[in-house]
Formats: C-alpha cells, sequence, structure tokens
C-alpha cells in the first residue's frame, strides 16, 4: 500500500510541478515492465479482489509515469542526462529467467 501511495504521489508531484527533472525513463520503463510480467497472473488466477485491483493499480500507475515522461512534459525531460544503461539488466535478467524456470512456458518464464 505504500508503494502505491508514493506512485501516486510522483505522478501527482509530476502533474502539479510539470517539470521531471532528475526522473530517469529508462528505469520507469523498467518498472513498467517489471510490473507487467510479474503481474501477469492476474488475468489467469483469482487470489483477492484487493490483489487484483492494487495489481491493476501498480500496472497502470507505472505505464502512466511512462508516458508523462516520454509524451506529455518531453520538454522538461533531460534524456541526455538519462545515462542508465538497461542492457545491462535486461539482457541478463532475460537469459536468467529462460534458463531458471519450472516449466518452458510464457507465463512461467515471465513470472
Amino acid at each position: 500500500m505504500c508503494t502505491t501511495l508514493y506512485v501516486y504521489k510522483f505522478v501527482d508531484y509530476d502533474l502539479s510541478t510539470y517539470s521531471l527533472v532528475g526522473v530517469s525513463g529508462k528505469s520507469q520503463i523498467l518498472f513498467a515492465l517489471t510490473f507487467t510480467t510479474r503481474y501477469l497472473d492476474v488475468f489467469v488466477t483469482f487470489i483477492s479482489f484487493y490483489n487484483v485491483i492494487m495489481k491493476i493499480i501498480f500496472i497502470v500507475l507505472s505505464y502512466t509515469t511512462v508516458y508523462l515522461i516520454y509524451v506529455k512534459f518531453r520538454a522538461s525531460y533531460g534524456a541526455s542526462n538519462d545515462s542508465f544503461r538497461a542492457e545491462f539488466i535486461v539482457v541478463p535478467a532475460v537469459g536468467l529467467a529462460i534458463l531458471l524456470n519450472h516449466q518452458l512456458e510464457p507465463l512461467e518464464v515471465c513470472l
């Protein structure tokens, strides 16, 4: 719940100040991809209503943040200062996801 409030306040701050100085767009894309792959089971299994709602909120707020960075506030986003090298995290993570799983199925590899 605290993480949801933090993400909400982050989006609210972006909308109120119209500035994204110091925010890494590449890391926000990784957050969105992480939440998407981690919470794919929301469409397959039902645990509780609260669980479903929180997963959907995480996914929607993650992609809202990416939208705000790359579309709405593009002028205030410093792409030249975003030196985060995402491939150093993505490539090993994909390799480990393929190698270390119980069954080689798309939902198993992503979760």
